[in-house]
């Protein structure tokens, strides 16, 4: 339906609520853009993941400027049912806020610093300390000439509470999201996500 008359009446330019529903943000309610769009969907799956499989399917619709590897819809499950939320979070973070931390002038340390504080995380996102744990981080992605490249994760964040926060005691920097920065050759530039769940 057109908003107006001089718009084309075959395509719908906005969502409108006739009522407001208690208990969910109205940020999430009005939908007039691509990015309202994808706070809404992002929420609902935050609320009501599913199965893991399930998860990371609707994930890569979700999130334009993330790949997720195909391991990920096994590791996620082993954190998906008592943080799904802190996931969405964290990968929101990322498909938003992580390129614009790419600063000229930065090293990699400093981008993940940078990125952290303007994201809000749990904790600072770091690099792997053991250099010994690479083949560990290390995942196959396709690359455009489609042959499967070895990309070494090394980053990560640390998912340090569960959906309880802040009055959760289960804190714990065990569980992770291990990602790529992305390669220009492999999915268009995007961040590669090669491991949601617990710590490698």
């Amino acid at each position: 339906m057109a908003l107006l008359p001089q718009h084309n009446e075959d395509k719908c330019y906005g969502v409108i609520g006739f009522h407001e529903i208690n208990g969910i943000n109205q940020n999430y309610q009005i939908i007039y853009n691509l990015k309202n769009w994808y706070d809404f969907r992002r929420y609902f799956l935050s609320r009501y993941p599913q199965g893991s499989t399930y998860f990371i399917d609707e994930c890569a619709k979700y999130f334009p400027n993330l790949f997720f590897h195909e391991h990920n819809k096994d590791s996620v499950n082993t954190i998906l049912h008592n943080c799904p939320k802190k996931i969405i979070f964290h990968l929101t973070a990322l498909n938003d806020k992580f390129k614009g931390s790419q600063l000229s002038g930065l090293n990699r340390p400093q981008v993940l610093k940078h990125f952290s504080t303007a994201a809000n995380l749990d904790a600072e996102a770091s690099l792997e300390g053991n250099p010994k744990r690479k083949s560990d981080l290390t995942f196959k992605f396709i690359n455009d000439n489609k042959a499967l490249e070895d990309v070494y994760c090394e980053p990560h964040l640390k998912l340090c509470h569960t959906d309880g926060y802040p009055g959760d005691s289960s804190y714990s920097n065990d569980r992770r999201i291990y990602f790529h920065e992305g390669k220009e050759h492999i999915q268009k530039g995007k961040i590669l996500i090669g491991h949601i769940g617990e710590h490698l």
